[in-house]
């Protein structure tokens, strides 16, 4: 059998995760109070659309500091009331998604974005505290890293 080696470059980036940043985004997106996939979308700073609006500027900061080395977008798709039993009204279903291109071979990509919605046992109240920093807070906040 062959060797197998490991491109050092992989340490680097292991070296650059930060648990502090990590932790400071996990508790941003908990500080929400809600993301329930129903919740507020109005808001500035309580729901599912000050969440997902906090993460593409996260993305747009990222991408402004390599010199947009990605697309950030929304993609939407409505779902309407009715769908099924958790659909009680008519509700765009919002994902933050950023592509980063390769710079030889722009053909090849890695798109990014991650589970956000947040939920307490009562899947249709879209109102109460859910923080969710379990539900999927952490797993936003490692996408982001």
């Amino acid at each position: 059998m062959g060797q197998s080696s490991t491109d050092p470059r992989i340490y680097d980036i292991i070296d650059a995760v930060s648990a502090d940043r990590l932790e400071t985004d996990i508790n941003k997106l908990a500080d929400f109070g809600t993301r329930h996939t129903l919740s507020d979308t109005t808001s500035d700073t309580r729901g599912i659309g000050a969440a997902r609006r906090w993460i593409k500027a996260e993305f747009d900061k990222i991408s402004a500091s390599c010199d947009g080395c990605l697309e950030v977008f929304y993609q939407n798709n409505l779902i309407e009331e009715g769908a099924n039993r958790r659909i009680p009204f008519d509700v765009d279903v919002v994902n933050v998604v950023a592509i980063q291109r390769g710079t030889t071979r722009p053909n090849d990509f890695i798109i990014m974005s991650g589970d956000i919605d947040s939920r307490i046992s009562d899947p249709n109240n879209y109102t109460d505290e859910s923080p969710g920093a379990n539900d999927n807070a952490s797993g936003m906040a490692g996408t982001i890293e």
